[in-house]
């Protein structure tokens, strides 16, 4: 999954064909990651949570999609 920095402390993917999904990640005030995984063009996350550092956030936002068979 191809990452890309969408603007300071937030990183946004998404997925092909035509961005089924999208998943971002971004920093909290509190110094923890958050992270949520939108279905094509949703308004609202079908999956969000809470991460200690960014590489966590972005590899639980990936293994979401993953393992509840999305891709």
């Amino acid at each position: 999954m191809q990452w890309t920095r969408a603007g300071v402390d937030q990183w946004i993917c998404r997925l092909p064909p035509d961005a089924r999904y999208t998943l971002k990640v971004f920093v909290k005030g509190d110094g923890r990651w958050s992270w949520e995984v939108f279905a094509g063009a949703a308004k609202s996350p079908m999956a969000t949570g809470i991460a200690s550092n960014v590489g966590g956030a972005k590899k639980t936002a990936e293994l979401f999609v993953t393992r509840a068979g999305y891709l």
